[in-house]
Protein backbone atom coordinates (compact mmCIF):
# COMPACT_ATOMS: atom_id res chain seq x y z
CA UNK A 1 0.00 0.00 0.00
CA UNK A 2 1.38 3.29 -1.00
CA UNK A 3 1.59 5.75 2.10
CA UNK A 4 0.82 9.51 1.82
CA UNK A 5 2.60 12.27 3.25
CA UNK A 6 0.05 13.72 6.28
CA UNK A 7 -2.19 16.46 4.71
CA UNK A 8 -2.51 18.94 7.12
CA UNK A 9 -5.58 20.67 7.67
CA UNK A 10 -3.55 24.41 7.33
CA UNK A 11 -3.27 23.42 3.68
CA UNK A 12 -6.93 23.91 3.25
CA UNK A 13 -8.48 26.89 1.71
CA UNK A 14 -11.54 27.19 3.10
CA UNK A 15 -12.64 30.60 0.97
CA UNK A 16 -16.68 31.09 2.11
CA UNK A 17 -16.53 27.72 4.73
CA UNK A 18 -14.06 29.93 6.66
CA UNK A 19 -17.18 30.41 9.35
CA UNK A 20 -17.06 26.73 9.41
CA UNK A 21 -13.50 25.68 10.30
CA UNK A 22 -13.75 26.90 13.74
CA UNK A 23 -16.46 23.13 14.03
CA UNK A 24 -15.07 19.84 15.11
CA UNK A 25 -16.87 18.66 12.21
CA UNK A 26 -14.54 20.45 9.72
CA UNK A 27 -11.45 18.78 11.03
CA UNK A 28 -13.22 15.74 11.49
CA UNK A 29 -13.87 15.31 8.02
CA UNK A 30 -10.76 16.82 6.66
CA UNK A 31 -8.75 14.18 9.43
CA UNK A 32 -11.21 11.45 7.57
CA UNK A 33 -10.75 12.53 3.79
CA UNK A 34 -6.54 12.47 4.70
CA UNK A 35 -6.51 9.44 6.47
CA UNK A 36 -4.29 7.43 4.54
CA UNK A 37 -6.81 4.36 3.69
CA UNK A 38 -9.74 6.64 2.79
CA UNK A 39 -7.29 8.64 0.55
CA UNK A 40 -6.22 5.51 -1.44
CA UNK A 41 -9.69 4.58 -1.71
CA UNK A 42 -10.20 8.11 -2.93
CA UNK A 43 -7.39 8.00 -5.59
CA UNK A 44 -8.39 4.65 -6.78
CA UNK A 45 -11.74 5.99 -7.38
CA UNK A 46 -10.65 8.31 -9.37
CA UNK A 47 -7.99 6.61 -11.37
CA UNK A 48 -10.83 3.97 -12.34
CA UNK A 49 -13.15 7.24 -13.15
CA UNK A 50 -15.48 7.46 -10.50
CA UNK A 51 -16.06 9.94 -8.69
CA UNK A 52 -13.60 10.50 -5.33
CA UNK A 53 -16.53 10.49 -2.57
CA UNK A 54 -18.13 7.29 -4.59
CA UNK A 55 -16.47 4.43 -2.01
CA UNK A 56 -16.32 6.62 1.18
CA UNK A 57 -20.24 8.05 0.64
CA UNK A 58 -22.02 5.76 2.78
CA UNK A 59 -19.59 5.59 5.57
CA UNK A 60 -19.55 9.86 5.13
CA UNK A 61 -23.14 10.13 5.26
CA UNK A 62 -23.47 7.97 7.94
CA UNK A 63 -20.36 9.19 10.16
CA UNK A 64 -21.38 12.99 9.89
CA UNK A 65 -25.04 12.83 8.67
CA UNK A 66 -26.22 15.14 11.90
CA UNK A 67 -23.73 17.69 10.56
CA UNK A 68 -24.78 17.48 6.71
CA UNK A 69 -28.57 17.44 7.77
CA UNK A 70 -27.86 20.29 10.61
CA UNK A 71 -29.47 23.94 10.30
CA UNK A 72 -26.72 25.48 11.57
CA UNK A 73 -25.26 25.65 8.79
CA UNK A 74 -26.65 27.66 5.70
CA UNK A 75 -27.71 26.41 3.07
CA UNK A 76 -25.77 23.26 2.34
CA UNK A 77 -22.68 24.24 3.07
CA UNK A 78 -21.72 21.42 4.75
CA UNK A 79 -22.50 19.30 2.17
CA UNK A 80 -20.09 21.91 -0.13
CA UNK A 81 -17.61 21.96 1.99
CA UNK A 82 -17.40 18.00 1.60
CA UNK A 83 -16.51 18.12 -2.07
CA UNK A 84 -14.70 21.25 -1.52
CA UNK A 85 -12.42 19.51 0.97
CA UNK A 86 -11.81 16.56 -1.57
CA UNK A 87 -11.23 18.59 -4.69
CA UNK A 88 -8.47 20.50 -2.66
CA UNK A 89 -7.24 17.38 -1.58
CA UNK A 90 -7.56 15.87 -5.18
CA UNK A 91 -5.09 18.87 -6.56
CA UNK A 92 -2.90 18.58 -3.44
CA UNK A 93 -2.14 14.77 -5.06
CA UNK A 94 -1.93 16.05 -8.31
CA UNK A 95 -5.36 15.81 -9.77
CA UNK A 96 -7.42 18.40 -11.75
CA UNK A 97 -11.47 18.64 -11.55
CA UNK A 98 -12.51 17.80 -14.80
CA UNK A 99 -16.53 17.28 -14.07
CA UNK A 100 -18.99 16.43 -11.74
CA UNK A 101 -20.17 13.02 -11.49
CA UNK A 102 -23.91 11.73 -10.18
CA UNK A 103 -23.61 9.86 -7.15
CA UNK A 104 -26.78 7.39 -7.09
CA UNK A 105 -28.13 6.33 -3.89
CA UNK A 106 -27.12 9.22 -1.52
CA UNK A 107 -28.83 10.82 1.09
CA UNK A 108 -26.92 14.32 0.86
CA UNK A 109 -24.40 13.92 -2.26
CA UNK A 110 -25.90 14.01 -5.46
CA UNK A 111 -22.94 14.86 -7.04
CA UNK A 112 -19.28 14.95 -6.78
CA UNK A 113 -15.84 15.88 -8.94
CA UNK A 114 -14.64 13.42 -11.23
CA UNK A 115 -10.55 14.25 -11.88
CA UNK A 116 -7.67 12.78 -13.56
CA UNK A 117 -3.99 12.97 -12.72
CA UNK A 118 -2.68 16.57 -14.36
CA UNK A 119 -0.96 16.07 -17.78
CA UNK A 120 -3.16 12.90 -18.82
CA UNK A 121 -6.12 14.06 -21.47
Amino acid sequence: MVRFAPLNISAYSPGRFAYLMESPFARNVWAFLTDNDNLSTMLSAVDSGMPAILPLRDEIEVRFGPDLASADYRDDDAVVLVNNMIKQIMELCGYEFVACGIVHGARFFTSSGVYRKLGEA
